[in-house]
């Protein structure tokens, strides 16, 4: 949590590409209650990423932080998540378990198991499930959401549905 009672979100660079593949970004940034930071890996990551110029966006515009990782604890257990996982999604949980932050990524496999161990998956969200808070919070519509699928299909990023309404019932 951060000082303003918000939930600080720390978010993987798959996850950024996403909303910035749907130039989402900015909905984003206004779901109430979060705040979302991204650590210099993942800026670095971004940096080589076509998605760079959303990024950078997003940034200056205040969306997303780039925060450090500054403790001791934070770069040893970056190190040990290292050896396992991508190095983006390592400075996030390694950030997530010193501050009592979520992770946002939309990784599995290993990344998940870790994470499970290390935050609990009550603090591990994805791009879907950011979606879905969105729409709960009035930020987008179901139909403006599913706009959203084709997109991702084009860039590779595959779901398991066919709308949004099938996640928020109703």
């Amino acid at each position: 949590m951060s000082l303003t009672g918000a939930i600080v979100v720390a978010l993987d660079s798959n996850v950024v590409i996403n909303f910035n593949h749907v130039k989402a970004l900015d909905v984003l940034a206004k779901l109430p209650g979060f705040s979302f930071v991204a650590p210099e890996e993942v800026k670095n990551e971004m940096m080589k990423e076509k998605s760079r110029e959303g990024f950078a966006l997003a940034e200056s515009c205040g969306w997303i932080s780039v925060v450090r990782l500054d403790e001791i604890n934070e770069h040893r257990w970056n190190l040990e998540a290292k050896m396992l996982i991508q190095k983006g999604e390592a400075a996030c949980l390694a950030l997530a378990r010193n501050r009592g932050y979520y992770v946002a990524c939309d990784e599995k496999r290993k990344y998940d198991r870790l994470a499970v161990d290390w935050i609990g998956r009550e603090r591990m969200l994805n791009t879907v499930g950011l979606v879905v808070l969105m729409i709960r919070a009035g930020l987008l519509s179901v139909i403006e959401a599913d706009g959203y699928l084709a997109i991702w299909k084009e860039s590779r990023f595959v779901v398991r549905f066919s709308s949004f309404q099938e996640l928020i019932g109703g």
